[in-house]
């Protein structure tokens, strides 16, 4: 993790998957909340609802997933798990994979969890 760290592709890839992780649910104290919207709206120019609503800034996510190796985009995905509470982690997953394409149509997925997203499930392979 270490050498992901001393990237300067990592932190905005660790950026993405922080303002993509919070939902109706994030509850937080408000100066954490002012911060949160502060720093990631440095990144996007999604206002800080539409995240929580579940947009996806998409050309965000190309240019943090172009800056790095398969490897570091791995690791990264795989640690932001531990930095998001509730769903928050699977709500940014489903979005990162189906841009990647790496939701399958056949794979069993409850319509339901994208309901609320603004993704489109056009973006799941066919």
């Amino acid at each position: 993790m270490r050498h992901l760290l001393e990237s300067p592709a990592c932190a905005e890839a660790v950026w993405l998957f922080h303002a993509h992780t919070k939902d109706s649910h994030w509850q937080v104290e408000q100066s954490i909340r002012e911060g949160w919207i502060a720093q990631v709206g440095e990144h996007t120019p999604l206002n800080s609802q539409d995240l929580v609503d579940g947009a996806v800034d998409v050309a965000w996510f190309w240019k943090a997933y172009r800056a790095m190796t398969p490897t570091q985009w791995e690791e990264i995905h795989e640690a932001a798990k531990f930095a998001a509470g509730g769903q928050g982690h699977t709500r940014a997953s489903l979005f990162t994979d189906a841009m990647l394409g790496q939701i399958e149509k056949s794979a069993t997925i409850d319509p339901t969890i994208f309901s609320n997203y603004r993704i489109s499930l056009n973006l799941i392979k066919q």
